[in-house]
This record gives C-alpha cells, structure tokens and sequence, in this order.
C-alpha cells in the first residue's frame, strides 16, 4: 500500500495531472466544483484511471475537506505510484 500527496485544484477547466517539483507532490485539476465531495470523487476516479486500479483502491487518508491531500492506494508501493503517474503527464519527459 502506498501512499502520496496531492494538491488539489477543484473547478478547473480540464481535468489533468503535474508534478510540483518544488512542494515535491502531484497536483491534480479536475472540473467538478469543490461542494459536496464531488471534487473528491472526481480526483479519487482520476487517480484511479491514471493508476490503472479500481477506484475502491484509492482513498483519501487526509484533506478531505482542503486542498493538500493524503492519498492511500491499495495494491502498489509508492514507487509503482510514482511510474505510473509520470507516464500520466501529459508531456512525459521522463523527469521527477
């Protein structure tokens, strides 16, 4: 099981993913507006397809209700974790 952090950017234009190389985490924009845990259950979904798990698999440990986020992903190691988020970048150059 591992675990990350994500930034979340709720109401965002398009849904998409990029590392923050200076706060070391992943920030997520999604479309759904930030009331009644839909950008949470959209950012859950995201992380699951980019992670290629079921979306049981992820859940949030922390942040519920913020933007800075705790995540758990049952099933893979932080380093799974991180490979497969990279290759999820929409210009995957590979660095991180």
């Amino acid at each position: 099981m591992g675990r990350f952090e994500v930034w979340a950017r709720p109401g965002s234009r398009h849904d998409g993913i990029e590392w923050d190389d200076w706060r070391k985490r992943w920030v997520v924009s999604c479309r759904e507006p930030a009331t009644g845990g839909r950008a949470n259950e959209a950012i859950a979904r995201l992380l699951a397809g980019w992670l290629r798990v079921p979306r049981t698999s992820v859940r949030f440990v922390s942040g519920g209700r913020t933007r800075a986020k705790l995540v758990e992903v049952g099933g893979l190691r932080e380093g799974d974790i991180t490979v497969r988020l990279r290759h999820a970048l929409p210009l995957h150059d590979g660095s991180l």
